[in-house]
């Protein structure tokens, strides 16, 4: 186990970290780490936890990191990587954790990311968070994995909430707070019937609240500083409704609604 970070390391990262080969963790965050990740990583076929966030490494996520089954946690938000997303973190059985977020990376996210499944994913045993950042959602979403349970997403601005996100029926967090979204709140979002934290704050969302939303139990439920329009219900929360009588924080502050 190698657990170094806010150890003020600077420069690059020796490709000799490949030799470690009974190497389980290695955490390296909030350092000064430049340069390429080394491809070497992937030697260390016995490592289950990967954290190189918050440095400046840059070029491209190696793809050798494929060949360390064991991961279940990868975080490399936070550098200046840059080109594609590679298609390997689907053949990551045991990944529970990945967050590429805050960095240059380009392109589709790969449909692997989304078509995890199997015993692995069994109710037993879900992946638990995606924290990525792209423009592009996968469109063939008859493929995208319904064992999802949390979702945050950071998208580039002026982008529109994908209609896609209604197929995770088991998603229960859904964060798409502070992206400057556009357009409307799909309908579709009322098929995650397990939802029960929903955040869509800090947008510029236009158009009507869908009703759908109103009959799922969030918890928290969070509108504010978009630019929604419509008749908000009264009794929220109260079981005058069908839903959100488990309703604890509620914010919708900060649009055009009427009815509040």
């Amino acid at each position: 186990m190698i657990v170094l970070n806010s150890s003020e390391l600077v420069g690059p990262l020796s490709p000799a970290v490949g030799n470690l080969s009974f190497l389980r963790v290695l955490w390296l965050s909030r350092n000064s780490f430049t340069g390429q990740i080394p491809g070497e990583i992937g030697k260390l076929s016995r490592l289950r936890r990967l954290n190189l966030a918050n440095n400046s490494f840059s070029g491209e996520i190696p793809t050798n990191i494929s060949r360390c089954s064991n991961l279940n946690y990868i975080h490399l938000g936070d550098n200046q990587l840059h080109g594609k997303i590679p298609d390997i973190f689907g053949g990551l059985r045991n990944l529970v954790f990945l967050d590429l977020a805050l960095n240059y990376l380009s392109a589709q996210i790969p449909m692997s990311i989304f078509n995890l499944k199997g015993s692995y994913f069994s109710t037993e045993f879900h992946m638990t968070g995606i924290i990525l950042l792209d423009k592009y959602l996968p469109l063939e979403t008859k493929r995208i994995c319904t064992g999802l349970e949390l979702l945050k997403i950071i998208l580039e601005m002026g982008c529109e909430i994908p209609h896609s996100l209604g197929n995770l029926t088991r998603l229960i967090e859904l964060d798409l707070g502070s992206n400057k979204l556009q357009g409307t709140v799909p309908s579709s979002l009322g098929s995650c019937k397990f939802l029960s934290r929903l955040y869509l704050n800090g947008n510029q969302l236009s158009g009507l609240i869908p009703k759908k939303l109103f009959e799922l139990s969030l918890i928290e439920f969070d509108l504010s500083n978009n630019h929604l329009t419509g008749h908000f219900p009264v009794g929220i929360g109260s079981g005058n409704l069908t839903g959100l009588i488990n309703l604890i924080y509620m914010n919708h502050s900060y649009n055009n609604l009427s009815g509040d």
